[in-house]
């Protein structure tokens, strides 16, 4: 899903060719939340909220004392996706995730392998 959503943006994308795309070998026993609906991404950020204003949003630092990664699924992300929630007295800032990811909060691989190099347009 990455490889499609950068080739569609290319031509305006702040991630400009070439790309190096790598195979990542976690550790056993990685802690990776998994957040697949609205209400799991609603209930993700009201126990790791932070606070600007009326908005709370995720606090990746306290994400990060419990969980080596959160993967965000494709359902979850469509159930979300530009949506703000109410958390009273607050109100969950709306995602814009727009891929199925999963946001690595420290290293904790055992392999890493480059798989290949995209080179930029016409080469």
């Amino acid at each position: 899903m990455w490889r499609t959503f950068l080739e569609l943006g290319s031509e305006r994308s702040l991630h400009p060719r070439p790309w190096t795309v790598w195979r990542l070998q976690p550790e056993d026993g990685v802690a990776v939340l998994e957040i697949d609906s609205a209400r799991g991404w609603r209930d993700f950020v009201q126990a790791f909220p932070r606070v600007r204003g009326r908005f709370i949003s995720p606090d990746w630092t306290q994400v990060a004392c419990e969980y080596d990664a959160v993967h965000i699924t494709l359902a979850a992300i469509i159930a979300t996706q530009a949506f703000t929630f109410a958390a009273t007295p607050h109100v969950i800032a709306p995602s814009y995730w727009d891929i199925e990811t999963t946001l690595w909060l420290r290293w904790c691989f055992t392999a890493v392998t480059q798989v290949e190099v995209v080179p930029p347009p016409g080469r």
